[in-house]
């Protein structure tokens, strides 16, 4: 059942909020991503988007959230140590 095989598997919790960074990487060339497009009219980032894309790469993404891994940027999606089944 869904319950044991959850019970079976180690916890992740050293994923740091990095899934929130995941959606706006955007590595030089690529398109922008989808989560960008939603932010274009509210308030700028207090970091930039190399800040970003360095933090994603160097840390890469730890997450299994289904619901947040579908909302990252394409190109975050082969940096992060938990892909999807």
């Amino acid at each position: 059942s869904v319950l044991a095989v959850t019970e079976e598997n180690q916890p992740v919790l050293n994923c740091f909020g990095l899934h929130e960074w995941a959606m706006l990487y955007r590595p030089e060339g690529a398109v922008i991503p989808p989560s960008l497009e939603y932010q274009k009219d509210v308030l700028p980032l207090r970091v930039s988007q190399d800040e970003i894309n360095a933090a994603v790469e160097r840390r890469g993404v730890q997450c299994t959230h289904v619901d947040a891994i579908r909302f990252f940027a394409p190109t975050a999606l082969p940096l992060n140590l938990h892909q999807a089944a």
